[in-house]
């Protein structure tokens, strides 16, 4: 039936990507089937109406309460079989949490006004918060919850994988754009090395921004050639403004690769050859680094004879 799993990470780094990701695996790998569903629900909505909240997750029964003239099917019971995506969990009272217990337990609940028998629903639990889960969550639920997922802020991410996230970007939007582009390697270093608060999601956005700018350049000096350029004066002023000098980056790891402007074609599933010198510098850091560790080895052995 699942394992429950709790995805922590700040606000844009990709944990609702993360779930979706995971139901498309399960559906694939055919362990759930193709017409099972996926919902999502976003606990902030009922932080202060514990009622509402328990209405809406388990629904309720006519004249439950003033204003229930229906039968009301609540969202675990609409999840039966699939996947519910509880957003923002650290929202969720300690009374919202205690009411999920019996039903992740033995998968059987109450709507709301009902006093007597069970439903029974079978759903798969993924849940995401960007605070500490031991701040938030009581013991007793954190306990049903095996499987913790920390997803790293981009600024901790690989300098591949920022690379790698920076042009597929900009790939959707040349697709979009119907329209090759050519981004300088100075617009390049602000990308990598600029601090995104809102993480994936802001870089994706000032992606979005810095093309939208970029086109509407070309579009007003009707420039003849089918390629837009992206450079420093495309990009949004809160990373032009962060921009910094060669001087400083001749250190810098992404200085040292991004020594070239990348060209990315809106019609070619081309990759870059960008991916390729990143990986043999990788393999080149990770050989001199075993080298050291058996010089230092042998040194050790020799001076404990």
């Amino acid at each position: 039936n699942g394992i429950p799993i709790l995805i922590n990470g700040q606000t844009g780094t990709g944990k609702s990507f993360l779930a979706q990701l995971m139901f498309e695996y399960a559906m694939q790998q055919e362990i759930i089937p193709p017409e099972a569903p996926f919902l999502i629900f976003n606990c902030a909505e009922y932080a202060n109406n514990p009622e509402l909240l328990s209405a809406n997750l388990f629904g309720y029964s006519k004249g439950a309460f003033t204003g229930a003239e229906r039968d009301f099917k609540g969202i675990i019971e609409q999840a039966d079989g699939g996947y519910l995506f509880l957003d923002e969990i650290h929202r969720l009272p300690p009374e919202g949490q205690e009411k999920l217990f019996l039903f992740m337990d033995k998968g059987i609940f109450r709507r709301i006004g009902e006093s007597s028998g069970w439903r029974k629903a079978n759903v798969r639990f993924i849940f995401a918060t960007t605070e500490k889960p031991e701040v938030f969550l009581l013991d007793t639920f954190s306990r049903r919850i095996p499987i913790v997922i920390t997803i790293p802020a981009l600024k901790k991410r690989p300098l591949a994988e920022k690379i790698k996230l920076i042009y597929i970007f900009f790939k959707q939007e040349a697709q979009s754009l119907k329209k090759d582009l050519r981004a300088s390697q100075q617009a390049l270093k602000v990308f990598v090395n600029s601090d995104f608060k809102g993480n994936v999601g802001q870089l994706r956005n000032d992606v979005k921004f810095t093309c939208a700018r970029a086109y509407n350049d070309y579009s007003n000096e009707k420039i003849n050639t089918d390629c837009i350029d992206i450079n420093l004066m495309t990009l949004p002023e809160h990373l032009s403004n962060n921009y910094v000098t060669d001087e400083k980056l001749k250190e810098d790891a992404a200085a040292k690769i991004l020594t070239e402007d990348l060209i990315v074609k809106a019609y070619e599933d081309d990759t870059p050859d960008i991916f390729s010198l990143i990986n043999k510098k990788q393999a080149e850091a990770y050989k001199t680094f075993f080298n050291s560790i058996v010089q230092f080895s042998k040194a050790l052995l020799s001076k404990n004879k």
